[in-house]
């Protein structure tokens, strides 16, 4: 009898004790399912989680890093926001905007704001975790070119517009004003400063001018990103994925895989990649030496 109460009070105890779960390690859109996912685990040995239920399924997608906010379009073709928690249910909000479906969205990392962008315009919205609203919207012609890639600085006050004329701009409330030439630019940390890529070199555009980073990275690359102390840059034609010392120009470069599509994960050095071979890709550029991990259970073939 002793040994019969001492084992139904271990299940209980047992049954009352919270299951330990895996940590997250950030949201990203799977072109392969057409879903928004979690990325559990740690870097190294993580997973994609199941798909999020939406009522509105996505088509194509942006997840803002830290999770719990997409934007993009649903498959029934709407502009639409979804929001969500973790244990609760995703609240999808319809978008009215200038321009129609985007193909670009940028978030700020400090405000409830994204930049929407398609080849016709720009449109800042804010309020996205309730009522949504328009800030401000350039067209294409107000620009001087049709975007091809966009950031948000920290605050979602300004924004980095690169457009097919080479050109980049910075939008704001204030008007458009042009910033350098180049083929990509970054916000670092998601502050004021931006990192622009061109003609194979990185450069620092600052309020006090323009410094050289470094050069000899080759064309075609992509910025993934940039902390105050590294930018991640990918190449999807060589397969080459490289890392750039902003403080001595030092880059080091990772090979052999098919990176394209970047997203940022929610801890800062943590990007995943989309391969056409091997599915989902984590880089962990905080690792010494940084390293690249297959993501089971992306299949992003289905996307081709």
């Amino acid at each position: 009898m002793r040994i019969l109460a001492f084992l139904l009070t271990a299940l209980i105890a047992a049954a009352q004790t919270p299951r330990m779960s895996q940590p997250v390690l950030g949201y990203l859109f799977d072109a392969g399912s057409q879903s928004v996912r979690a990325v559990s685990g740690v870097p190294g040995a993580a997973s994609a989680d199941p798909a999020m239920a939406l009522e509105d399924a996505f088509s194509l997608a942006f997840v803002r890093s830290n999770g719990g906010l997409a934007v993009g379009v649903g498959k029934s073709g709407r502009v639409l926001a979804a929001r969500w928690q973790e244990g609760a249910a995703a609240v999808e909000t319809p978008l009215d905007t200038a321009f129609g479906a985007p193909e670009r969205v940028a978030f700020a990392r400090g405000a409830d704001r994204a930049l929407l962008a398609s080849p016709q315009g720009v449109e800042l919205i804010s309020g996205l975790a309730g009522t949504p609203e328009s800030m401000w919207a350039y067209a294409a012609q107000a620009l001087g070119g049709a975007p091809v890639g966009v950031d948000l600085s920290g605050d979602g006050a300004v924004a980095a517009v690169t457009l097919d004329s080479g050109q980049i701009v910075e939008a704001s409330a204030d008007g458009v004003r042009p910033v350098a030439t180049g083929s990509a630019a970054r916000y670092v940390a998601g502050g004021r400063d931006l990192l622009v890529y061109s003609k194979g070199g990185l450069s620092l555009v600052t309020e006090d001018g323009v410094t050289a980073v470094a050069d000899g990275i080759g064309d075609g690359a992509e910025l993934a990103g940039a902390s105050p102390d590294r930018a991640v840059l990918y190449n999807s034609r060589t397969g080459v994925v490289t890392l750039v010392d902003l403080a001595d120009g030092r880059r080091s470069d990772i090979s052999g895989y098919s990176p394209a599509r970047a997203q940022a994960l929610s801890i800062s050095g943590l990007f995943y990649f989309e391969d056409a071979e091997r599915g989902g890709l984590l880089l962990d550029a905080n690792a010494s030496p940084p390293r690249v991990s297959v993501v089971p259970g992306v299949d992003v073939r289905r996307a081709q």
